[in-house]
């Protein structure tokens, strides 16, 4: 007997996945998340170990994206304009 679509192999189901857990991720980045969200996500992280792993994959992003060098501010660039109207 067919389920449905599985999750781990539907490309489709997967990138829903994968814009909830970042959607969830950017919410949950809020110090004052109303209780009824956090309630909310827990709850979506509680529906299936695919949630949690999505979110928990958005975390590891986020850490190491943290981590990458941030280059030096470059002085401004020259105008491409003439007479440099933007002051």
């Amino acid at each position: 007997m067919s389920t449905g679509p599985d999750v781990q192999t539907d490309p489709q189901l997967v990138a829903d996945i994968d814009e909830q857990a970042a959607l969830w991720f950017a919410r949950s980045q809020n110090r004052r998340m109303p209780r009824t969200q956090r309630q909310a996500l827990e709850a979506w992280l509680a529906h299936s170990a695919q949630h949690w792993h999505a979110f928990e994959s958005m975390f590891t992003l986020w850490r190491d994206a943290a981590e990458l060098p941030r280059p030096a501010l470059a002085s401004r660039p020259p105008s491409v304009f003439p007479g440099d109207f933007a002051h």
